[in-house]
């Protein structure tokens, strides 16, 4: 007898499905059972998952999509508040009326974060966007291949 379990890990994580030629000892319950103790008495089983990101079925963000909030956790994410020693310097930022996909964009270029750089330009960040003393992207970013991201970026939006 086969049978088929299905059920929702989280959001990212699409379905799950898991597929047991039913022997011996099958539990019927999953909820509140780890996976390795579910299957017991030598059954074999055969599991399928889907992460839902390997053909690329998630839409990718857009400019729209990024808050004040994202701003905030990327802040404290990068250590930036432990630099810092204060939020001053965030709320400055988030004060100046910038959108929050150009200030991460500001962000991350300065810590030279080359995957965050690549996914903000993808989004439609401003590669000209100045910060509070007038410096852009490139001007703060000391990674070569970012700053190659950003010249790049910059020929295309001219």
């Amino acid at each position: 007898m086969q049978r088929t379990f299905a059920f929702t890990a989280n959001r990212s994580l699409a379905i799950q499905s898991i597929r047991c030629n039913r022997r011996v000892g099958v539990r019927r319950s999953f909820a509140g059972t780890r996976l390795t103790s579910a299957i017991t008495n030598g059954t074999k089983c055969k599991a399928f998952f889907n992460f839902g990101n390997n053909n690329n079925d998630t839409p990718a963000m857009t400019r729209a999509d990024y808050t004040d909030e994202e701003v905030t956790e990327y802040f404290n994410y990068m250590g930036m508040l432990a630099e810092e020693g204060t939020y001053d310097r965030l709320e400055e930022m988030l004060a100046s009326g910038a959108h929050p996909c150009d200030l991460l964009l500001l962000m991350s270029a300065k810590e030279g974060d080359t995957p965050k750089v690549e996914e903000l330009l993808g989004a439609g960040a401003n590669p000209a966007v100045k910060d509070k003393d007038g410096k852009t992207p490139l001007d703060l970013c000391d990674k070569e291949e970012v700053k190659e991201m950003l010249q790049a970026a910059l020929a295309k939006a001219s």
